[in-house]
């Protein structure tokens, strides 16, 4: 999917078709724009009075709720070192491990640094 035309442009297209200087087809051609592009960012102007691109994320929707998300955010605050597989089996959740750890990886922001966490588990030991 190609990047939306910036707000900034939109405006001056605009301007121009409603200004009168210039027909929907010809700032199409002009700007390198689709007419259609033009009508619908005149409709959404009228509709909601915005000009802004719709951002949509894609994909599959999680499956795991807000509530999910933080009794592992907590399990993983609690034990550092738990395996993804020993969480889901505590957590009781219906989900595979690679989905787990993206979850972890980008929802949470949780880095996977387990010789950080075995030095700092030896220094206590010492202690």
């Amino acid at each position: 999917m190609s990047k939306p035309i910036s707000l900034d442009l939109r405006k001056r297209i605009l301007q121009e078709v409603s200004s009168g200087r210039e027909s929907v087809r010809s700032a199409a051609a002009r700007f390198l724009v689709s007419v259609n592009s033009i009508y619908l960012w005149q409709r959404k102007l009228k509709q909601t009075g915005k000009l802004e691109a719709d951002y949509s994320r894609s994909g599959r929707k999680s499956k795991l709720r807000e509530r999910e998300l933080k009794l592992i955010k907590k399990e993983l605050l609690f034990q550092p070192d738990i395996a993804l597989q020993e969480l889901i089996d505590n957590l009781k959740i219906d989900i595979s491990v690679s989905a787990l750890c993206r979850i972890v990886k980008y929802k949470l922001d949780f880095k996977f640094k387990k010789r950080l966490f075995i030095q700092n588990h030896k220094k206590e030991k010492m202690l």
